[in-house]
């Protein structure tokens, strides 16, 4: 097996910008992936591009952490910018992920302690950075995941003329997955040499790789549903993705009654170490919950540092960054219960539950303060109520992991074809990954299903309720703040997303327009229950509920409006009427005489 070096920059992790580290955000936590490597590299160096502010003071520094311990500290004294490389210890590289902090100490002056939290005080680590493994064994085949993890930009997904449907189903999952990733969906025949990923249920082999003239290692080749679906759980082991920080769910948390507890949504239970402020974020994904239940309160338990005298600490609690309630506490903290209410109408598809901890003194600026601990402790957790939250956004369209989704194509393989990168979109932003998929045919009368997505330019059937009617025509939209006109032809060049319940159901219509209109990927960016796919500009949400657009459907045109649209050719056609009946008089007027001479 050969061996060389090889870089996994900041940019695979996701960090397109590099890291910036301000006042607000004085240090981040980076996962590498180390678990599956083919083999130990000889040496593993960090290697960092920094950029310090001009404007801090010489004692400014960027000290980077290995695990829990301090691998080497960078100090601003020595250049505005500097490229260090970092040699880490073996005995550091333990377990599945290197986990690396950058803690930045910002200053412009020590003198006036204020100056530290300018915005000013910045350090940038530049998205080049990068772990360097030297002598590290490079595949001579590649693997399955090898090629999986190696797609980037446009990944060009082959599929059948006629796909089945479990061709189908396969498609979209991996699909899917490469747009949750950040890339963008090419559909190419499956024989085509230029496909990235093949899906061909011929043969029910394993994941495998396809020579291919044109590309310089393989092509994937997947059979089936349940294929895509194992590699992409499985390729998640090998991806350069961060792991959230403070949740990594990768099955339905088990209930405790009427409570999940935060460590059995993997919180991490790290002591926080601050001087003037910290903040905890804890990302609540209504995908995990159980159908059915929503969180109503987070109860917190936590400690900390005992306090100064004339010293306080004000925690501030946020949903989504909206400040829900306050606590004052003076001589130590100490979290023993504290609830904390969730507002159902706070509720969304993604939330962040923020505690943001404070430290209050009556010293002077100038005068320097030992930092604080704080923990949230076990025992944490939210408290959930069986309570039915669908929202009515199609951002907020969800099927949780327990749930499955129905998908129904229109049976036209052009249009389902073309229809895969905007329903792979629709997927990646509300089906959880580990749902199954199902994929059935309009024709096949099959029960549409809790949670479904309907593609065709019929009605779905149930009977469901969709804001806007599709049988009459051409629908204006009139937006009434800015007055701009947006047209939707059924049949036309855009095509229209719409969520429609009734009770239980809840799905998304997709109404096909071009080709081009589904091809894109681009998440709907605002809040509506409609949906206006180009796929050129961004998507447009609307949302029916509130007054911001009317509708405007297409009528039949009355009387005065067919004469006036039509007034020329009614009136050639009225002059050649006139002077058809003219000769016919004429002609019958000379016959009757010449009848009469004889």
């Amino acid at each position: 097996m050969n061996t060389g070096d090889q870089d996994l920059p900041l940019r695979a992790l996701g960090y397109e910008d590099g890291v910036i580290l301000s006042p607000k955000n004085k240090s981040i936590t980076l996962f590498f992936p180390v678990e599956n490597w083919r083999s130990k590299p000889r040496r593993v160096d960090i290697r960092l591009d920094v950029e310090f502010s001009s404007l801090l003071d010489n004692y400014s520094s960027l000290t980077v952490l290995a695990g829990n311990v301090p691998v080497a500290t960078i100090a601003k004294s020595n250049g505005t910018s500097q490229r260090v490389s970092v040699p880490l210890p073996a005995n550091i590289i333990t377990g599945p992920y290197l986990r690396v902090t950058l803690a930045g100490d910002a200053a412009l002056s020590r003198v006036n302690c204020f100056d530290s939290f300018r915005e000013s005080a910045w350090i940038v680590v530049h998205p080049g950075s990068s772990l360097h493994l030297t002598d590290y064994a490079l595949s001579i085949s590649p693997l399955p995941w090898d090629v999986w993890n190696s797609l980037t930009g446009t990944v060009r997904l082959g599929l059948p003329a006629r796909p089945s449907s479990d061709e189908y189903a396969a498609g979209l999952r991996v699909a899917a997955d490469m747009v949750r990733r950040g890339r963008q969906i090419a559909i190419v025949d499956a024989a085509s040499d230029d496909a990235d990923i093949v899906i061909d249920g011929s043969d029910p082999a394993q994941p495998r790789l396809r020579q291919s003239p044109k590309r310089p290692d393989s092509q994937l080749v997947i059979a089936s549903e349940a294929q895509a679906r194992a590699l992409t759980v499985s390729s998640e082991f090998f991806a350069g993705s961060e792991p959230p920080p403070i949740f990594t769910v990768t099955q339905s948390p088990p209930l405790d009654g009427d409570r999940i507890s935060l460590e059995r949504l993997g919180l991490t239970t790290e002591t926080r170490t601050f001087s003037s402020s910290t903040r905890i974020d804890i990302p609540l994904d209504m995908m995990v919950m159980p159908r059915g239940k929503i969180p109503t309160e987070l109860v917190l338990f936590g400690q900390g540092s005992v306090l100064p005298k004339n010293e306080l600490i004000i925690l501030d609690y946020l949903v989504n960054d909206t400040l829900v309630k306050s606590e004052e506490m003076s001589d130590a903290i100490l979290l023993n219960g504290l609830t904390l209410p969730i507002p159902r109408e706070m509720l969304h598809r993604n939330n962040r539950i923020s505690l943001e901890v404070r430290r209050l003194s009556s010293k002077s600026a100038c005068q320097s303060e030992e930092p604080g601990l704080f923990q949230i402790r076990k025992g944490s957790y939210f408290a959930i109520s069986k309570q039915d939250w669908q929202g009515n956004d199609i951002v907020d369209w969800v099927v949780n992991r327990d749930s499955s989704l129905n998908v129904v194509l229109s049976g036209s393989p052009t249009v389902d074809r073309a229809s895969v990168p905007l329903v792979a979109r629709l997927i990646a932003d509300g089906v959880s990954p580990s749902s199954a998929i199902q994929v059935a045919f309009a024709d096949q009368a099959r029960p549409l299903g809790e949670k479904f997505i309907y593609v065709g330019d019929k009605v779905p059937p149930g009977a469901l309720r969709f804001p806007v009617s599709l049988d009459r025509g051409r629908v204006a939209f009139t937006l009434g703040l800015t007055g701009e006109a947006i047209s939707f032809t059924p049949g036309g060049r855009l095509t229209l997303v719409q969520r429609g319940k009734k009770q239980a159901y809840d799905g998304l219509w997709v109404y096909p327009g071009s080709s081009e209109s589904m091809s894109g990927t681009q998440a709907l960016g605002g809040a509506g229950d409609i949906g206006l796919y180009s796929g050129i500009a961004s998507p447009r949400a609307l949302q029916s509920s509130q007054r911001e657009f009317s509708i405007e459907y297409a009528q039949a045109e009355d009387l005065a409006a067919f004469l006036n649209r039509y007034r020329v050719i009614l009136l050639i056609g009225a002059w050649l009427t006139l002077t058809v009946i003219i000769l016919y008089l004429v002609l019958r007027s000379r016959r009757s005489g010449a009848a009469r001479k004889s």
